[in-house]
């Protein structure tokens, strides 16, 4: 649950709480492939090379202003990003660039997520605090199912906060159980035993 902000300059009567939900694991994509080939006749390397080859079709049309459609999923479609002007004179080529994908989710795909079960999540001060062995524990027991974890995963298995999550990491990598890998906003851990 979470606390809608209240616009600025207007009083506040009441706060009002909506939910918001907590993210699972990051789900790899060799996981993905690894569950369709389990659940299909197609090898993984039979779906990499379709993924590959829908990536770089996809890519394609994009760069050409195509709005493309995955049945079943949604509309894919770019943004783009100029600075601010009121001469119509100043934009060109040179002055935009391009900013982001969109993905319009289908009717379909929203139809599978409306039956998902939800459950409410104990408040962190709820839970007794782990011990650092258990959050350990709970850390390799998610490399074992996924190949790496992010800070975020790790704080949502553990229920710890951010400084601890990071402490812990941290501590980690340093006595060689984990492995670090990206930088800035983009790191993820994964266990030593595992060559990227």
């Amino acid at each position: 649950m979470y606390k809608t902000p209240t616009p600025y300059g207007v009083v506040e009567k009441k706060g009002l709480l909506h939910a918001r939900i907590v993210n699972g694991t990051r789900v790899a994509c060799d996981v993905l492939l690894k569950e369709i080939a389990d659940a299909s006749t197609f090898t993984r390397g039979d779906l990499m090379g379709m993924l590959s080859a829908v990536s770089d079709a996809m890519a394609r049309h994009l760069t050409l202003g195509d709005v493309v459609e995955l049945e079943g999923l949604g509309y894919f479609s770019v943004s783009l990003k100029s600075n601010a002007t009121a001469e119509r004179c100043e934009v060109n080529s040179a002055t935009v660039e391009f900013n982001s994908v969109h993905l319009r989710v289908s009717k379909e795909m929203k139809k599978k997520l409306s039956s998902m079960r939800l459950t409410r999540r104990e408040k962190p001060d709820d839970k007794p605090e782990l011990l650092p062995v258990e959050r350990l524990a709970l850390a390799m027991e998610c490399l074992r199912i996924h190949v790496f974890m992010s800070r975020m995963d790790y704080q949502r298995i553990t229920g710890c906060n951010k400084s601890m999550a990071l402490r812990d990491l941290d501590f980690w990598v340093e006595a060689s159980i984990l492995r670090r890998y990206g930088s800035g906003k983009v790191i993820v851990y994964y266990s030593k035993n595992v060559e990227l």
